[in-house]
């Protein structure tokens, strides 16, 4: 095994979170119960996606700004949902919670789902260490690419591009009417989760179920005075608080289709 790969096997063994039987980290000859190992790899970074006022003949009607995110919060926010949907369909089930801040994985986590060259060391990895600790299914949550929308009070309004993962989209140009206030104004502020949730059979690391999960919130700056700009239409506390909210809806509705029949 490759250094890289051996730095991801310490990052992983050394961030183990566990819940479930004490001896869940021992292998299990034949578990009565499937163990599940949760890794999340959406929480690296959040992305802001701002909706050009001049399309024209660009590529990208949007404009995008990636921002680092040192800490694990978000992950642990995916994590812990995953948990709790397994926990509510299936009481008593071990669930292993491994969080992973090898910027590598982060960048090639889509390869995790499938066999490639480029892929077989980095699955190899993940596969050796999560079946040493017991786990015999494996739930990922990865960044999901498209197409933004947005609930209103008489239904769905579109945005324009695409988003992935988590972040913020921006909208200064359209017009926003709130019918609880009876306010008009431009733009919004939607902050977005755009995942996919799959569960991976440990023995063959292949994909049994996958379903996306896409939530978002909105708030309007006309709301939040003096807000003169959709950005500023929550506080850094409430965009926060937002990002956690639509993470844990998205991987909710992910959730549902793995647990589903």
């Amino acid at each position: 095994m490759n250094a890289p790969f051996s730095r991801t096997c310490l990052l992983i063994a050394a961030s183990w979170l566990l819940t479930g039987p004490a001896g869940a980290a021992e292998p299990a000859a034949a578990p009565a119960t499937p163990t599940y190992a949760v890794v999340s790899l959406i929480g690296d970074q959040f992305g802001i996606v701002t909706r050009r006022s001049d399309v024209g003949t660009r590529l990208d009607p949007n404009e995008r700004t990636n921002l680092p995110v040192p800490d694990a919060i978000f992950d642990r926010v995916a994590a812990d949902a995953v948990e709790q949907a397994l926990l509510e369909a299936k009481p008593g089930t071990p669930v292993l919670k491994a969080s992973i801040r090898d910027p590598r994985l982060f960048a090639l986590q889509d390869k995790l789902l499938a066999e490639s060259a480029e892929s077989h060391d980095m699955r190899i990895a993940v596969h050796d260490l999560l079946a040493k600790a017991g786990a015999t299914q494996l739930i990922l949550v990865t960044k999901q690419r498209g197409e933004p929308s947005f609930e209103v009070s008489d239904g769905l309004l579109g945005g324009v591009g695409w988003v992935s993962g988590i972040g913020f989209y921006i909208d200064n140009v359209t017009g926003m009417y709130n019918t609880e206030h009876r306010m008009t104004g431009e733009g919004f502020l939607a902050p977005y989760a755009h995942v996919m949730v799959s569960l991976l059979d440990m023995d063959s690391m292949r994909v049994v179920k996958s379903k996306h999960g896409f939530e978002t919130t909105m708030a309007l700056p006309q709301d939040k005075k003096p807000a003169n700009h959709s950005w500023d239409a929550m506080s850094a506390q409430e965009k926060v608080d937002a990002l956690e909210y639509v993470i844990k809806k998205a991987v909710a509705t992910g959730m549902s289709g793995i647990l589903a029949p």
